[in-house]
């Protein structure tokens, strides 16, 4: 039987749903795990994991016809209860009597006090002298809707949400929980109490289902059946090795790195009809800096920037290798150090800067208020401004970042001898890896 010819692009599908180099990573049981839940329900399911590791992936492969919703954009109740409406075409048909007429079609906006604005059509019949309308249904025929749908509700990146939000959310899906509606909240891995500390008496109706950061046996099953479908050859895995152990636990960056070394570097846009076996790039840094995406370039950027500057000049620290940076940049210099790890704990961090700088590292006092301006700069929008040093200490007294609207790239959590500085992106981590240099050098050359 002739081997199937397949377009490079798709095999290697960053950001898509893969065909052939799906990875059910079933030492971890996790496509069981969820099909157990979906058999049980009587809880949310919270699915939490760094972005880009896999969780939609995962989710679609796993569920059938799901109601599915995006966080982005869900500021209050109405607005769930709306999307969840829409996604069921959960209509509802309102009338009144009127005079005889001749039968008019007219499609448009019909507004209904406690009931959210919807499509409506109207029929004005000369024999019923009605006029009918379809209108979206309120919460509570939604809710009942969905009940006897009896299809998963899945609320993709929850963290989005603002807690308000959250709590009004929560509170309007658990008796439907208890009613038998299995419903899925999805976030990034350190926002996992999200669901059982936002409303009273969650803690025992929310269930974790945490989706760690790739191994790199677990990356290479990707180059490894890839490589096959597109008939080349990596002798002893050399190079899915390489790319595995640069991928920072992320099967959305495997997948771009393996596509570019096929297409860009060995030329094979197709499956090649003989066996090709694949060469190494020239020089690695190379082509690991050329795939350093421009998004995560423009978040190094602010974050290494940090806040406009007031007063005096801010202090700097020589590293080792003669390069000069400030607080914000020494601590980007560190996660670069650390990589592929994407959770550091605050004791790892202070290590890691000890083995960078030359001369006096930062007090405890000034690395906390660092690491707590970053997290603010990352919890706003990248097209926002970020606050001066002033106003970011005053933001600082707030409990916790929210990240309404905004995938963080990294957030720090001040919990004691547990606090943590969490790398939420490994596109980011990837950019500081490869990319950080470059602000590094001119950030020196300015000093």
């Amino acid at each position: 039987m002739p081997q199937q010819i397949l377009k490079t692009g798709k095999v290697f599908v960053p950001g898509q749903l893969p065909l052939f180099t799906y990875n059910p990573r079933s030492e971890r049981n996790l496509e069981s795990l969820l099909r157990t839940y979906i058999d049980d329900g009587g809880a949310i399911l919270t699915l939490v994991g760094p972005t880009k590791t896999g969780k939609t992936v995962l989710l679609e492969n796993v569920l059938e016809d799901p109601v599915w919703l995006e966080g982005q954009g869900l500021t209050d109740v109405d607005t769930f209860w709306t999307r969840v409406g829409s996604e069921l075409d959960a209509y509802h048909d309102a009338s009144r009597q009127e005079g005889a007429s001749e039968s008019t079609d007219t499609g448009g906006k019909l507004g209904v006090p406690g009931v959210a604005e919807g499509n409506v059509q109207m029929t004005n019949g000369t024999s019923s002298g009605s006029t009918q309308a379809a209108i979206r249904a309120t919460g509570s025929v939604v809710r009942k809707k969905l009940e006897s749908s009896q299809r998963v509700l899945v609320v993709d990146d929850f963290h989005f949400i603002d807690r308000a939000a959250q709590q009004e959310i929560i509170r309007a899906v658990k008796p439907m929980v208890f009613n038998g509606v299995r419903v899925i909240f999805a976030a990034i891995s350190h926002r996992v109490h999200d669901v059982p500390e936002a409303v009273e008496d969650m803690s025992q109706r929310a269930e974790p289902l945490v989706i760690e950061l790739w191994s790199v046996d677990e990356l290479r099953y990707i180059a490894r059946e890839g490589f096959k479908a597109l008939n080349v050859v990596d002798h002893e895995e050399k190079l899915a090795t390489v790319l595995a152990e640069n991928s920072f636990g992320s099967p959305h960056l495997m997948q771009k790195l393996c596509r570019e070394l096929v297409r860009q570097i060995n030329g094979v846009f197709e499956t090649a009809t003989v066996a090709v076996d694949l060469s190494a790039p020239s020089d690695w840094d190379e082509f690991f800096i050329k795939q350093i995406d421009s998004h995560s370039g423009k978040w190094y950027t602010k974050l290494f920037n940090g806040p406009p500057q007031r007063g005096n000049k801010r202090d700097v620290y020589k590293l080792k290798d003669g390069r000069i940076v400030d607080g914000y940049g020494l601590i980007l210099v560190a996660v670069a150090s650390m990589a592929p790890a994407l959770t550091m704990t605050r004791q790892e961090l202070n290590a890691a800067i000890s083995e960078l700088v030359e001369n006096e590292q930062p007090t405890a006092h000034q690395l906390t208020r660092f690491l707590q301006h970053m997290t603010k700069i990352a919890a706003k929008k990248l097209t926002e401004a970020a606050p001066d040093e002033e106003a970011l200490d005053e933001e600082s007294a707030d409990d916790e970042a929210t990240f309404f609207g905004v995938d963080p790239a990294l957030e720090y959590v001040e919990d004691g001898s547990a606090s943590t500085l969490n790398v939420a992106d490994p596109f980011f981590a990837f950019y500081a890896r490869w990319g950080g240099h470059l602000h590094i050098s001119m950030a020196t050359e300015a000093k």
